[in-house]
């Protein structure tokens, strides 16, 4: 079922697409059982404009070239979501992509300074991701996302919801991180990641070292597998609230 936006960019025209049909070979769009491909090279490529809008389909491949547009708040079921080409967001608050599948990112995912993206399911990312707001959730047995040494994150908040675990071994940029029960973020080259300030809210965050900026915040409750230097702020939450530090602890004079 591949597109061809040969009428318009509305996903949900038959028109647009190319070897979608019912049993009776009437054309449709892509339902449940369609592996859908979205190739480069088109006049007009797909924008998901519905409200609460709710994709379900058996596979995604956004081809090199290739690219979708999100409008709304909208969810996409599948089995497997490859990106590699672009995956836009608009940049409009409470627009929101949240895609509960398998989702490899080898392209580039954007979503401004408003919108967020979502992620339910594990994933090997080699790409880029850029915006406001990116959250890996819990969904299914205990997933994994692995940003590979090439791939770039450069987002505002990066969330990871409980028993979720992140591997960091690209370039990462966020102002905060939150780690939630059960959830991990592992840093595999901590030259390369710079986040600003990390909540952990029964977490664990694993990194060789780990610096506490002067101004800055390391709050909440959970446990740092690092090496501690604070010269900011560390601040055991939730009342009482319990920080294990399981390297070296050194607290500067400015901390």
């Amino acid at each position: 079922c591949t597109w061809e936006g040969w009428v318009d960019t509305d996903w949900y025209n038959a028109l647009n697409w190319d070897g979608c049909y019912d049993g009776s070979a009437n054309p449709i769009h892509p339902g449940t059982d369609d592996i859908v491909v979205i190739g480069a090279g088109k006049a007009r490529y797909p924008w998901l404009t519905l409200y609460q809008g709710a994709i379900a389909i058996n596979t995604l491949t956004i081809e090199a070239g290739g690219q979708i547009t999100v409008d709304e708040y909208t969810t996409i079921t599948a089995n497997q979501v490859d990106n590699y080409g672009q995956i836009t967001i608009q940049n409009v608050t409470g627009h929101v992509l949240r895609i509960n599948a398998p989702f490899n990112n080898y392209g580039t995912v954007s979503f401004g300074t408003e919108a967020a993206l979502v992620l339910y399911l594990s994933g090997t990312h080699t790409g880029s991701f850029s915006g406001k707001q990116m959250s890996v959730t819990h969904a299914g047995s205990f997933p994994v996302n692995t940003f590979e040494s090439s791939s770039t994150v450069n987002v505002n908040s990066f969330f990871v919801g409980e028993n979720h675990s992140v591997i960091f071994a690209g370039n990462v940029s966020a102002d905060r991180a939150y780690i939630r029960t059960g959830a991990s973020i592992n840093v595999t080259n901590p030259s390369a990641v710079n986040i600003a300030e990390i909540i952990l809210q029964g977490g664990e965050f694993i990194v060789d070292s780990y610096t506490v900026a002067s101004g800055l915040n390391f709050t909440g409750s959970g446990t740092i597998e690092a090496n501690l230097i604070n010269s900011g702020t560390v601040s055991p939450g939730s009342s009482p609230g319990t920080i294990t530090v399981t390297g070296d602890y050194t607290q500067q004079a400015d901390g």
